[in-house]
C-alpha cells in the first residue's frame, strides 16, 4: 500500500489483517484493503482528531473527535453513534475478542466503552501496576493517558476478562478488569 495522503499519523490492523485504518493530519481517515492494497473508504462524516481502532468484526471503526469518540461504518464511512468523552482522545485500543474499547485521554482519564460506545467502566485512581502488588492506590492525580492496550489472555482463563495496560505521567499501569 502506498498513499500521497497527508502525514499519516496512526495505522492499525483489523483482527483479520485483511484491513487496516489510517489517520492523517488533515483529519481524514481511510480503510485500506491490504490484500488487494486498495483504499476501500475515505472518511466523509467523522473528522478524526487523534487515533482510531478496528473492532473485532472488521466492519466497524472508532474514530477520535474532538472531545470524543465515533463509531463508523468501515465500508462507507457512516457515522453511526458519538459519544462525548471530554478531553483530546490520544489513545484507543479494542480488545482482540470484542466488543470492548479502551479510549485514553488528556483528561487523566481511562475509559472502556462497548460497541454501542456506552461507558462500561472508567478510572482515574486506583490501578494496579504491572509487576507489583495486586492493587496499588495513586494518591496522586494522572495528568494524561497515553498509550493503552489490552494485555493478552492469562494462560489457563481464557474466559477472564483481559486487563488493561496504560502509560500515563508517572510510568506504566496494568487495570485489573477482573477485580473491580
Amino acid at each position: 500500500i502506498h498513499t500521497a495522503d497527508p502525514a499519516i499519523k496512526h495505522l492499525p490492523f483489523a483482527p483479520s489483517a485483511h484491513r487496516l485504518v489510517t489517520y492523517a493530519s488533515d483529519q481524514t481517515w481511510s480503510v485500506w484493503d491490504t490484500d488487494r492494497g486498495t483504499r476501500i473508504v475515505r472518511s466523509g462524516g467523522a473528522m478524526a482528531t487523534g487515533p482510531v481502532a478496528f473492532f473485532p468484526d472488521d466492519d466497524h471503526v472508532a474514530i477520535a473527535e474532538a472531545g470524543g469518540v465515533a463509531l463508523c461504518d468501515a465500508q462507507d464511512s457512516r457515522v453511526i453513534q458519538e459519544v462525548p468523552l471530554g478531553g483530546h482522545i490520544l489513545c484507543m485500543d479494542a480488545a482482540p475478542e470484542g466488543p470492548t474499547l479502551a479510549v485514553g485521554s488528556d483528561s487523566a482519564t481511562l475509559t472502556l466503552l462497548d460497541k454501542t460506545l456506552t461507558m462500561t467502566a472508567s478510572k482515574t485512581a486506583t490501578l494496579t501496576n504491572a509487576g507489583t502488588e495486586a492493587l496499588k492506590s495513586r494518591p496522586y492525580a494522572v495528568g494524561a493517558v497515553y498509550d493503552a492496550h489490552f494485555a493478552p489472555p492469562v494462560a489457563g482463563k481464557t474466559d477472564a476478562p483481559r486487563n488493561v495496560l496504560f502509560v500515563d505521567d508517572y510510568g506504566f499501569w496494568e487495570w485489573d478488569l477482573a477485580a473491580d
